[in-house]
């Protein structure tokens, strides 16, 4: 998968993180079926990943998620950040080692390995997010 689950979006926007800055939309359906004159849940719901913005009437409609790819997210990562004691700073970055991903932001704060890419950056996204070193959406 190359961008967040709709687990993860959420957090991202509970977090604080600006929904303009995703690049992709989720929206969770419900199958139904026709029993008589009513329609009734069918089935397991799904989730269909949109890369266009909803219109106002869409988002009345349905229920959509901000869904961010890896370079949405890594976009609104800052390459290098300045401690708040304004010592050395550190660098962002996302490395490879034997066909997993792990975050690195700091000497004292790595990410664990991750099969996917997109799961080292929401962990490292989240963290920085609660540190306060994205601005958050008011």
């Amino acid at each position: 998968m190359n961008h967040t689950s709709l687990e993860q979006s959420k957090k991202l926007t509970e977090l604080g993180l600006p929904t303009n800055t995703s690049d992709l939309w989720l929206t969770e359906f419900q199958p139904l079926k026709q029993e008589g004159w009513k329609l009734v849940p069918d089935g397991e719901k799904f989730v269909t990943v949109n890369s266009y913005k909803p219109t106002e009437a869409a988002l009345a409609d349905y229920k959509f998620t901000p869904c961010w790819s890896v370079a949405a997210l890594t976009n609104v990562m800052a390459k290098r950040v300045r401690r708040q004691d304004g010592t050395r700073p550190f660098v962002i970055e996302i490395s490879r080692g034997m066909y997993r991903f792990s975050g690195f932001y700091d000497i004292d704060h790595k990410t664990p390995f991750y099969d996917e890419l997109i799961d080292a950056a929401f962990d490292m996204a989240c963290w920085l997010l609660k540190n306060g070193f994205i601005t958050k959406e008011e």
